[in-house]
């Protein structure tokens, strides 16, 4: 399983089956499953993760860009699948945002870290060092996180 993300990604959990063919991938589908108003997340996504396989070598393409948003709905399994099949494709990446949170906290504009000791034990201590923290402006930071699940799937 390959996993890809603009900045700070890790692998939380990691399963494989018993059963799990070593295959060799003609052609790899990555199929992200976003919520419609997502869709400009989901192109990206695809995007990142067809453009990282690329980089290691393997042939693959992007479900949006090759079938569009909804090509698999109101499908029955065996029509999706030879619609798969039929593009040369034996391998698939599912792509699924589980969780997206918006984060806001204050950067201060100057810290300086002293032992206790020398801030607490001391009025003048303690006034310089929280002086710079209080005074100096600051500013607001707004980061985005997603949680993400991939699954690989060899077609057969």
């Amino acid at each position: 399983m390959v996993l890809a993300s603009c900045t700070g990604t890790r692998i939380t959990h990691s399963w494989k089956s018993e059963k799990a063919p070593v295959a060799n991938y003609s052609k790899i589908m990555v199929l992200g499953l976003i919520r419609e108003a997502d869709i400009r997340i989901r192109e990206k996504m695809e995007d990142h993760m067809v453009g990282d396989l690329k980089d290691l070598g393997y042939n693959a393409a992007s479900s949006l860009r090759e079938y569009g948003p909804k090509a698999f709905d109101k499908m029955e399994e065996a029509a999706a699948i030879e619609k798969i099949k039929s593009s040369g494709v034996n391998a698939v990446i599912t792509i699924v945002m589980l969780d997206k949170t918006r984060e806001r906290y204050y950067v201060p504009g100057h810290i300086s870290y002293s032992p206790y000791g020398i801030y607490y034990d001391r009025f003048w201590g303690y006034y310089n060092t929280m002086y710079g923290r209080i005074y100096s402006p600051g500013y607001y930071e707004v980061s985005t996180r997603y949680f993400w699940e991939s699954n690989l799937y060899y077609i057969t």
